[in-house]
């Protein structure tokens, strides 16, 4: 699976990718993204799932999906990410530079320089096989200098798909999300338990060491071409100074060092290829035999020792136990994404030989600024040369398509009721229990109501997905599960991207014959403050894919997992840590909350939208099956009351459910595909006035008059949307005049201020 998100220079790999998948030339799910983040995410999801993935980025993009690197290599998922490195914002040039890679060089990922374009080939197919090596499992960042390796036409010479086979087996992860093998992935863990599963990936990044070594071994005796693993070593006979360094840049300093030696001059060049694992004991024992070494390094060490790049200091780390120490110099060179031409590389040579007299430690910071005039050339040169240029042909689409295959899918059927409030289980449904006791979720939980009806409905054959909060903390610690099916937890602004993954991975794995059985009911269950803040983009771009998955956003209207902080769902007059009330805003939230499901409706029109309670048991699981049975992606958003931060009796979960309803603040409907339309047909029995509701909790119990007129009229004009007709008794109770502070009312004035 290959998922895609444009920032230069590594997009125009994707580009080409994208038209070989288009010509039918590559047997790939090709996903764009909707950001960096989701594109790691999704990588995560579908890696999670047994597919093999590709992805990549640059610059301020790489630093855009910087949480999800951890994780990843956490997990043990050997996502390749292809790195066309480019410089970081400020001043926001777009040259080439290593500092974006280098920031993420101890998150657990191997990660090496090519120097050419067949090098940068040639490094993913050996990267494939290092990290989905069982003794690894480890991610990979293939990297390669933007622009100047990514963008540089030049001979390669691809393999035969019967020697890359012959390399590269398939891929198989041992603990992928399959519902016949429920597995927790990334559960919430104890202090005491995170140093053993930190010391097994260390061990892992050790371990890769003899498997680099095996696999490039058998890279030279399949293929032909043999590369060192760790140093690449230029003209160092007889060398009294070598230039140490990693990237495209390498090319020029050959031919610099080939010209230098000519003309007497005692120079060569040690090329770095893997920069992680580090090879420590192989770069002490090269660069131990010269006088000095001038690191030359495209890459800022602001404020760091002796002002170096990250490359001097693990240098100098390394030559610390060598009995034969050289004088080490840092160069800053090629900054901005400059070349690095070959007069620098004579100055520097200059420079390392002055300093094997002076016996000094310095640094430089090396800059080539051309004149006036010889820009003007240049750039006249460069346009004339664009100008006489015209667009190639489009490639002819390719007669080979692959395959259509019909996907098979468990349809569930519908629930019976004689009410809607029915609170008995359905006798159709499963005796399984895919959501079982045991968890440490607060008494009166609605989430955990809810995950509990959500995965009856959907049965054994289900993937969960959770992003992070109240019901991963809870329902995960201590490396246990509460689930009897598959499950993995992903980060709070990835719900849906991550979800995407997973759905994407199982529709190719089935295309090629990888899973045999029926699709599984995917779901996702992101709390409010991912779903409608800061997961919103990843869940609209999983949703305008139509990947074949239910999201479900369990809505607590807060975020109750770090202390009960306001979300954008947090309702008008609710009282919480980040919205308390005071003299100067007595209602405490000023906002009305986000009408997140109607937005995914009106957004994403062919998805399968509806809303539904706690309260209302049947009909939630029967919405449950229905987005799920909708081929493609389906939003289903849920009223889930929270006994800490609402503040009521912990027996009364089910009554606020059914009240919130009744009182005309979550109004329950559905959104068709089919007809393009909202159904209103849900009715509850009964219709009351808000105050009915707001008093039974304490985070209402400082209202007002005014604020309770103010809701009451926020849910007259939502039975209006559902065009229902307004008794007397409601239209009267958006009269202030007509109500009493909240704060009047025994039970709220009692438990307001334990929120």
């Amino acid at each position: 699976m290959i998922t895609a998100y444009p920032i230069r220079p590594y997009t125009a790999t994707m580009m080409a990718l994208a038209q070989m998948v288009a010509n039918g030339e590559l047997d790939a799910e090709y996903i764009v993204a909707d950001s960096e983040h989701s594109q790691l995410s999704i990588a995560h999801g579908a890696s999670s799932s047994g597919a093999r993935v590709f992805t990549g980025s640059s610059g301020v993009g790489v630093q855009f999906a910087y949480e999800l690197y951890s994780p990843i290599s956490g997990s043990r998922m050997p996502v390749q990410m292809m790195i066309a490195d480019r410089t970081l914002d400020p001043p926001g040039d777009f040259g080439s530079e290593h500092t974006d890679a280098l920031s993420t060089r101890d998150m657990g990922w191997l990660m090496g320089w090519s120097c050419d374009a067949q090098e940068a080939f040639d490094n993913h197919l050996i990267a494939y096989r290092i990290g989905e090596d069982p003794r690894v499992l480890l991610p990979q960042m293939v990297c390669q200098d933007g622009f100047f390796v990514s963008h540089i036409t030049t001979d390669c010479e691809l393999p035969d798909p019967g020697q890359v086979k012959e390399f590269l087996p398939p891929y198989k992860h041992p603990y992928p999300l399959d519902p016949r093998r429920p597995v927790s992935h990334g559960p919430q863990i104890m202090p005491e338990q995170g140093p053993p599963l930190q010391l097994e990936r260390a061990r892992a990044m050790e371990g890769a060491v003899p498997v680099i070594e095996e696999v490039h071994d058998a890279f030279a005796r399949i293929f032909g071409r043999r590369y060192d693993p760790w140093l690449e070593e230029f003209m160092t006979d007889g060398a009294d100074v070598v230039f140490f360094m990693q990237g495209g840049h390498a090319v020029t300093a050959r031919y610099a060092i080939r010209h230098m030696r000519s003309r007497g001059a005692k120079v060569g060049l040690v090329r770095l290829r893997t920069i992680r694992p580090y090879p420590a004991d192989r770069v002490m024992e090269s660069l131990s035999r010269f006088k000095a070494v001038g690191v030359v390094e495209t890459n800022m060490g602001l404020g760091s020792v002796s002002s170096g790049g990250s490359l001097y200091a693990e240098v100098c780390a390394a030559l610390y136990e060598s009995p034969a120490r050289p004088l080490v110099v840092s160069f800053m060179a090629g900054m901005g994404g400059e070349a690095i031409v070959l007069k620098e590389f004579y100055w520097m040579t200059g420079k390392l030989l002055d300093c094997t007299k002076n016996t000094s430690c310095i640094f430089f910071f090396v800059s080539f600024v051309a004149s006036w005039q010889e820009m003007g050339t240049i750039c006249g040169t460069a346009a004339e040369s664009r100008l006489s240029k015209r667009f190639k042909p489009a490639i002819a689409v390719s007669e080979v398509r692959m395959p259509a295959v019909e996907i098979e899918r468990q349809m569930l059927p519908m629930l019976g009721s004689p009410n809607q409030g029915a609170r008995f289980y359905n006798p159709d449904l499963p005796q399984t229990e895919p959501f079982v006791p045991g968890h440490r979720t607060c008494a009166g939980c609605g989430p955990s109501i809810q995950y509990r009806m959500t995965s009856k409905a959907s049965g054994d054959n289900t993937i969960l997905v959770g992003p992070t909060g109240c019901m991963y903390v809870a329902n995960s610690s201590y490396l246990c599960t509460p689930y009897n099916v598959p499950w993995a937890h992903t980060q709070i602004g990835s719900a849906g991207s991550f979800t995407a993954g997973v759905a994407a991975a199982y529709e190719a794995m089935i295309r090629k014959g990888k899973w045999k059985g029926p699709f599984p009911n995917i779901i996702c269950e992101a709390g409010d403050g991912s779903a409608s803040d800061i997961g919103l983009a990843s869940i609209s771009g999983a949703l305008y894919r139509d990947h074949d998955c239910l999201i479900i956003c369990y809505d607590n209207e807060q975020y109750a997992n770090t202390g009960i902080q306001a979300s954008s769902r947090t309702p008008y007059g609710g009282m919480t840590t980040f919205s308390p009330p005071g003299p100067m805003i007595p209602e405490a939230k000023k906002l009305f909350p986000k009408d997140l499901a109607r937005m995914m409706a009106a957004g994403h029109p062919h998805c399968y939208v509806a809303t539904a309670s706690v309260g209302y048991p049947i009909d939630l699981m029967n919405k449950v099956r229905k987005g799920l049975n909708h081929k493609g992606a389906a939003f289903l958003m849920v009223y889930t009351p929270c006994q800490k931060g609402f503040v009521y009796e912990t027996p009364r979960s089910i009554d606020l459910g059914r009240l919130v309803v009744e009182c005309g603040l979550y109004p329950i409907w559905e959104w068709s595909p089919e007809r393009r339309e909202f159904d209103y047909s849900f009715r509850p029995q009964t219709m009351r006035p808000v105050s009915e509701y707001l008093k039974l909790q304490g985070r209402f119990g400082h209202l007002h008059a005014e604020h309770i007129a103010t809701l009451q009229k926020f849910a007259n004009e939502q039975w209006r949307m559902m065009q229902v007709a307004l008794p007397e008794p409601l239209l009267k109770a958006a009269d202030p005049k007509a109500l009493a502070d909240m704060a009047s009312a025994e039970a709220a004035a009692v438990v307001a201020h334990t929120v």
